[in-house]
């Protein structure tokens, strides 16, 4: 009895790369997933640099009235 042992689970010999198809899908994966968290990514960032002057401002008022 003989065993024949495949290269891969295609059976298709030796596999060198992936197709152009494979990597047309996987970038359009990555792009969908980039357009959906870049917007939310960009307003938190937005919100930080926003609230940072507020809570600077409060800070110098709070320790001015402390001090006389």
């Amino acid at each position: 009895m003989e065993y024949k042992i495949k290269s891969n689970s295609f059976g298709l010999g030796s596999f060198k790369g992936f197709t152009l198809a494979e990597v047309l899908i996987t970038l359009g994966i990555i792009g969908v997933v980039a357009a959906m968290t870049l917007p939310l990514l960009i307003v938190n960032y937005q919100k930080k640099t926003n609230s940072y002057p507020v809570k600077e401002s409060l800070f110098r008022v709070s320790t001015s009235c402390r001090n006389g």
